[in-house]
């Protein structure tokens, strides 16, 4: 059976700052690994959506 996992990792140090790495694997094997920096004033709601478009974006531009 194929095994594909999608992961988001978040650094951040308290602020409204934070660095995103997505990272796509399929079989144990690195499809992908994006970094994305991100920075705003509307923290929470902004953030969930920003992710939610790196996942939907990388997913998309990538075919596992």
């Amino acid at each position: 059976m194929n095994k594909t996992i999608i992961s988001i990792e978040i650094q951040d140090e308290g602020s409204k700052d934070a660095e995103i790495i997505v990272i796509g694997e399929r079989n144990q094997k690195i499809l992908f690994q994006e970094k994305f920096v991100f920075n705003s004033e509307d923290y929470p709601l902004r953030f969930t959506f920003y992710l939610m478009n790196i996942t939907r974006d990388t997913h998309n531009s990538e075919p596992v």
